[in-house]
């Protein structure tokens, strides 16, 4: 093997180490939390989890994730404290969230990793959950 060969080969090896060690790094050990929020007067709630949110919760992501339900009286008002269990309600603040459902909320352990509802946004969260589990962040308010 050439010399140019083996420092090329070097320079590789090394790159690979580095970009492991900094996935590696990157991943926290903080847990991936999913927070479906519904309504009682929301009409398309029971659609949305029938068709996504169930199906889902039957995935090996959606075992793997800590998976919770809040539901709220009006979707009008979802921010509501006294409606939300005890310990989520740090998550009205943190995910900004006030009406509208369905909706969910994916945290990383207390950071807000992705925000979105409805049946096209729900498409896309595998791939939301799993760039938080690698601890990449989203802008919440462009998803």
């Amino acid at each position: 093997m050439s010399r140019l060969s083996l420092v090329v080969l070097g320079v590789v090896a090394t790159l690979v180490v580095a970009l492991g060690a900094v996935l590696a790094a990157t991943r926290s050990d903080a847990r991936v939390t999913v927070v479906y929020v519904a309504a009682h007067d929301c009409t398309v709630c029971p659609i949305f989890e029938r068709e996504t949110w169930k199906p889902f919760l039957d995935t090996d992501l959606g075992r793997r994730v800590a998976a919770r339900e809040v539901k709220v009286r009006s979707f009008v008002r979802t921010n509501q404290p006294a409606e939300w269990p005890d310990d989520l309600r740090w998550m009205i603040a943190a995910s900004e969230v006030r009406a509208g459902t369905p909706t969910v909320l994916v945290f990383k352990g207390d950071r807000l990793a992705a925000r979105g509802g409805g049946h096209m946004w729900a498409t896309n969260l595998h791939w939301r959950i799993w760039l938080a589990d690698l601890g990449w962040f989203l802008d919440p308010r462009s998803v």
